[in-house]
């Protein structure tokens, strides 16, 4: 009976010391588990920043219309002439006036509102590109947490387990009435940290709720999700980087879309400096009169070519102001291709750091903390360790598989990061 006892307490610390694996996240009864995938989507259709960049393209766009609209014609009407005294003939006059733009005013408020809408869209894309990589690592956090907790509470589960099993022993005489106070201790700390990482989860997921709509949060159930941290890891090259930043990048295209913008402008402002002239057609019809010389009706056609004189255009305020605004966007774009390169040398020289650290615990790290935690229980087991020397054993592989989960949640963060200086999106799923 008491080897049966023997033989069961071994086996459960055997479990303890091998219980490296990440159970399936259980999803709500109601709710799918989402994947990074499932969840981006979800993002990129109910986002409220991203929703009101998509309005700015949608009036950029309305813009693009405006610009094409012609100068209205005008028509006047009323009486050309009339004498109280009856003495002159009753006129009536029709008039039509139509404004003509010269000077390419149209073309170059059309190709102006073009460069805009282009500029527009680029915007979109990059909050795209940043609420991408923002939205993906908070969801690597919660995933994070998620495995964290799971993690101490297998070893919390193990540990109670312990204690009931070094009671059994007490009672049977094998150990002391301080090995199952100990064991208790123990499983009283490791509740604490359960309990705190529960908690860390909730503010995990709460945070993946900042990315959606008010009502994903007024709806109260939990956002479930799953995926199991483990994205493959690759080697880059710098140089094929860069060349894909420059012509990738949206906040470079959105800078491109700007510089082309302010010489659309310039062109605009060139062309405006050209009084724009107005054509007119009038008729006359005069009234038949008592008088003799007016006594037969008579119609009368007229036509007026009007043309502001340029008396302003000394004044050159509106070029001057034109042409600062494209080196402004010059210097602009300069140093966002600059601050690019750094970025993605920088995400790149991270990402390469973040692969160490992960091929640190796959390496070997792991495993080595499992022979010694078992090698800690075969001691232990003979009399050679005490359970204090087990605990720490514990203690370390626990910790151990924790800075695991930390080095993978790092290889994906880093990995989005890189993306995003990038300006692509290769990262398929979790």
């Amino acid at each position: 009976m008491r080897r049966h006892r023997r033989d069961l307490f071994w086996g459960t610390a055997l479990a303890i010391a091998i219980g490296l694996h990440f159970p399936a996240a259980r999803a709500s009864a109601n709710t799918p588990p989402l994947s990074l995938c499932a969840y981006l989507a979800e993002v990129g259709r109910a986002n409220l920043d991203l929703a009101a960049q998509r309005a700015n393209v949608a009036a950029a766009q309305a813009q693009g219309a405006l610009a094409q609209v012609f100068p209205e014609p005008s028509v006047t009407a009323g009486i050309a002439a009339y004498d109280p005294t009856h003495q002159q003939t009753l006129g009536l006059a029709l008039g039509v006036v139509q404004p003509i733009e010269v000077g390419g005013k149209r073309g170059a408020r059309g190709a102006a509102a073009k460069v805009q809408l282009a500029g527009a869209q680029a915007d979109l894309l990059d909050a795209l590109r940043t609420l991408r990589t923002s939205a993906a690592s908070a969801f690597v956090d919660a995933l994070a947490a998620k495995r964290a907790l799971q993690r101490r509470q297998q070893t919390l589960t193990n540990l109670e387990r312990l204690v009931a099993i070094n009671r059994e022993r007490q009672h049977a005489g094998d150990v002391g009435e301080m090995v199952v106070v100990q064991s208790k201790v123990e499983a009283a700390r490791f509740a604490g940290e359960v309990q705190k990482a529960a908690a860390d989860l909730q503010a995990g997921e709460l945070s993946l709720y900042s990315f959606l709509t008010p009502q994903h949060l007024e709806a109260s159930r939990p956002l479930a999700i799953d995926g199991n941290l483990r994205l493959a890891v690759q080697s880059f090259s710098l140089p094929p980087l860069l060349t894909q930043a420059r012509a990738a990048r949206p906040d470079l295209l959105a800078r491109r879309a700007a510089y082309d913008a302010a010489q659309a402008q310039l062109h605009l402002a060139r062309a405006s400096r050209w009084e724009d002239i107005s054509v007119g057609a009038n008729w006359q019809h005069n009234m038949p009169s008592t008088i003799t010389t007016y006594a037969q009706p008579s119609n009368l056609l007229g036509a007026t070519l009007t043309m502001a004189l340029p008396l302003t255009r000394i004044f050159r305020g509106e070029l001057q102001l034109a042409a600062a605004s494209v080196a402004r966007a010059q210097a602009q774009l300069s140093q966002a291709e600059l601050q690019a390169g750094i970025e993605v040398r920088q995400a790149l020289a991270r990402y390469d750091a973040a692969v160490a650290a992960l091929q640190l615990y796959t390496s070997g790290v792991v495993s080595d903390a499992q022979r010694v935690l078992a090698a800690t229980l075969f001691s232990y087991r003979r009399g050679g360790a005490t359970l204090l020397e087990l605990f720490e054993a514990q203690r370390t592989e626990n910790e151990v598989v924790l800075l695991y989960l930390e080095a993978l949640a790092g290889h994906a963060k880093a990995r989005f990061a890189l993306e995003q200086a990038v300006g692509t999106w290769r990262v398929t799923d979790l």
